[in-house]
């Protein structure tokens, strides 16, 4: 699907944006690329997404990991890049941040750290100056990258989810450019009410999100004291759980038991009655199987 047939809220699918060709050599110049991808664009001339709310330094180890992969298989996707001049037009305020960079990462961040851990000079890139096209736009494009990653945390996403908002001008809106529920958004928004205490604890995964969903409604001191209070219960039962562990560690074990041989040849013979009587069949003779089922009604009438 190309940019011109997107329809208003319907959700950026950056793996196509990934694909599209029409790529800029960073003086102007477009061309195509001769496998349909990207093409390098030097490291230097990478600005990072100033709006993008991922905290790249949080997890050091993910980069490392990315620049293994990266350097035993390359870059198997090339980033989603627009113009500095396409940035500008959409977000004037905010030229000066980018310093000499000739481009804008809208895709890609830990893909750069990555590449900078491994000393490259380049990343392959596409140049899709539509996703500047407006400030929400490129928003919803950055939103896009992150929202569907499982190590985005709540904050993190609360606070990419707010920069949406405040570019559609409503909850509904946004919810429309993201293809997510209101009540989704609303519950991000409501996030950003909690105390920096509890923004902590869900950082660090240390207060599943279900627990604080509701907790904007009370005051800072009420908040901190439901955290006390989930502290608490999350202490008695890690130690319950490891004063399992450790009783089952000093109990005998118990020997397994050793399956029968019928049920191994039940087993062999492929474990479900099709199977069964498939393998029966292709093994006895009319008269053995006719005597089998003969035996087996009775048994089951015995059984009765």
């Amino acid at each position: 699907m190309t940019p011109a047939t997107r329809t208003r809220g319907q959700k950026v699918n950056l793996s196509d944006l990934a694909g599209d060709p029409d790529l800029d050599d960073g003086r102007g110049h477009y061309a195509l690329a001769t496998d349909g991808g990207g093409r390098p664009i030097r490291l230097t001339q990478l600005a990072l997404n100033p709006f993008n709310k991922r905290v790249l330094g949080a997890h050091p180890e993910a980069i490392t990991e990315l620049a293994e992969s990266l350097r035993a298989n390359g870059q198997l996707q090339p980033c989603a890049i627009v113009t500095r001049a396409a940035f500008r037009r959409a977000f004037p305020d905010d030229d000066a941040q980018l310093g000499r960079a000739t481009f804008v990462q809208v895709t890609g961040a830990r893909r750069y750290l990555a590449a900078q851990q491994l000393r490259w000079d380049s990343l392959e890139a596409v140049i899709k100056d539509d996703l500047a096209s407006s400030p929400l736009r490129f928003l919803s494009a950055t939103a896009a990258e992150n929202l569907d990653r499982r190590d985005f945390d709540p904050v993190e996403e609360a606070e990419q989810v707010q920069l949406v908002v405040a570019a559609a001008g409503s909850g509904q809106a946004a919810a429309e450019h993201l293809q997510r529920s209101p009540g989704w958004i609303s519950q991000r928004l409501n996030l950003l009410k909690l105390a920096p205490e509890l923004h902590a604890a869900l950082r660090a995964g240390d207060i599943p999100l279900r627990d604080v969903r509701t907790l904007h409604t009370l005051d800072p001191a009420g908040q901190l004291a439901a955290l006390r209070r989930f502290t608490a219960v999350n202490r008695r039962r890690t130690a319950g759980a490891e004063t399992e562990r450790e009783t089952a560690s000093t109990s005998p074990r118990q020997p397994a038991e050793r399956p029968t041989p019928a049920a191994r040849a039940i087993h062999r013979l492929g474990g479900t009655p099709d199977k069964i009587a498939a393998a029966l069949r292709a093994e006895l003779t009319p008269h053995e199987v006719e005597q089998l089922v003969h035996h087996l009604a009775d048994a089951t009438v015995g059984n009765a």
